[in-house]
């Protein structure tokens, strides 16, 4: 087949991870930023009396490495990489919030708060995370949110998360009108100064998810495939990496900017192919030089 007399490599169409034992595709990644294999042997040298460089080499040991940086952050990464526990949500068209208070100090708030609803001409306002509740005296409480505010923070009254400063308890029903919430209340009930307990609250939405990740589960195995654009002259091209070991996902956050995550990892020599570590493919255009 006649060779192009260019073969260039432009672009990043899409990195895909795929379970190395199946083959079966996890996940791809589209806002890529670059991804890339590295190789490198250092070569071990001898050198000898005055002679004015090596006089002779031979190969050390390869290092294989592989990274991406990408602009997305799929469930599915924080799964493959971090072995994270994912938990999937319906979707909520009235929001959602626990109907109960959770003690984290002491017992007086869920004693005095017996349930938690959300007010339905108000659910626009209900944040996104926890709601925290502290008893500032006998029937008194302050209220933070730990999350995203519906109105941002400009709904904040003090930097430490404070929405309400001061509401005053006593029985019946109380609606928090600024979080979509109305409590309901034990008239009998008195606070002890210094409790906390909590909520969690969600807005309306079309569902969620929630990915726990907790203490190291190991080095993650997995393999990953990059595809470059179908080049002009009709030459497609992938890389597939047969087996990579990583374990770890960093998350930033920037000002103004589309947060970059870089994911690394070592592409192992895999003995179930014949020892390879990667393939790289390219199919050539009909027309030839």
């Amino acid at each position: 087949m006649p060779r192009k007399k260019l073969v260039p490599l432009y672009g990043v169409e899409l990195v895909a991870l795929f379970d190395y034992k199946t083959k079966k595709p996890i996940g791809y990644f589209q806002a890529v930023a670059s991804a890339g294999l590295e190789r490198s042997v250092e070569m071990t040298t001898m050198t000898g009396a005055n002679a004015p460089g090596a006089l002779d080499a031979e190969p050390g040991l390869p290092e294989n490495s592989f990274s991406a940086t990408l602009r997305e952050l799929p469930d599915f990464l924080l799964e493959t990489v971090e072995g994270a526990q994912k938990t999937v949500g319906e979707a909520e068209a009235g929001g959602y919030v626990d109907n109960a208070l959770t003690d984290t100090k002491g017992t007086s708030l869920s004693s005095k708060i017996t349930a938690v609803a959300v007010k339905s001409t108000s659910k626009s306002n209900l944040p996104f995370g926890e709601i925290i509740f502290t008893a500032t005296g006998e029937n008194k409480i302050k209220v933070q949110v730990l999350g995203a505010l519906a109105n941002g923070i400009n709904g904040f009254a003090a930097e430490d998360c404070t929405v309400i400063e001061e509401l005053t308890l006593s029985g019946g029903t109380v609606d928090l009108e600024d979080l979509g919430i109305t409590l309901t209340l034990a008239a009998d009930a008195t606070l002890v100064e210094g409790d906390v307990a909590l909520v969690n609250a969600r807005p309306v939405n079309n569902g969620y998810s929630e990915l726990t990740v907790g203490t190291s589960k190991g080095i993650k195995y997995f393999g990953a495939l990059i595809v470059w654009p179908k080049a002009s002259d009709g030459s497609i091209k992938f890389c597939k990496i047969h087996k990579i070991a990583a374990g770890g996902v960093p998350i930033s956050a920037g000002e103004r900017a589309y947060s970059e995550i870089s994911i690394s990892g070592t592409p192992l020599v895999d003995m179930c192919q014949n020892g390879e570590v990667y393939k790289f493919c390219r199919l050539h255009p009909a027309e030839g030089c």
